[in-house]
């Protein structure tokens, strides 16, 4: 049986709490994250969602993962949909609403 429903992980992660030792930062970064999906519409701050991700798959070894915050940063890249800041120092990525519909259909 898998559970997806947030609400049900969110309760479950909730009453193992307190009992939890060795997967404890499991259980804290998962409801960090329950809190904030769904995730932010606009680029940015999907891709702070997507590290948040990688962060909590780091704790947990998993060979089937393919999606991380570099392959969706990748496909918006070749999208057009993040480009580069010409000035910024660091940088860093700026995003723009070409061709990006994240909302469900």
């Amino acid at each position: 049986m898998t559970i997806t429903r947030r609400a049900t992980i969110r309760e479950i992660l909730d009453r193992i709490r307190p009992f939890v030792i060795f997967k404890r930062q499991q259980v804290e970064r998962g409801l960090g994250l329950l809190e904030r999906l769904p995730p932010p519409l606009e680029p940015l701050g999907f891709l702070e969602v997507c590290r948040a991700v990688d962060s909590f798959a780091s704790l947990n070894f998993s060979k089937h993962r393919t999606v991380t915050t570099a392959t969706v940063a990748a496909a918006w890249r070749s999208m057009g949909v993040l480009v580069p800041v010409t000035t910024d120092p660091q940088g860093e990525t700026s995003a723009t609403a070409v061709g990006l519909n994240l909302l469900p259909e």
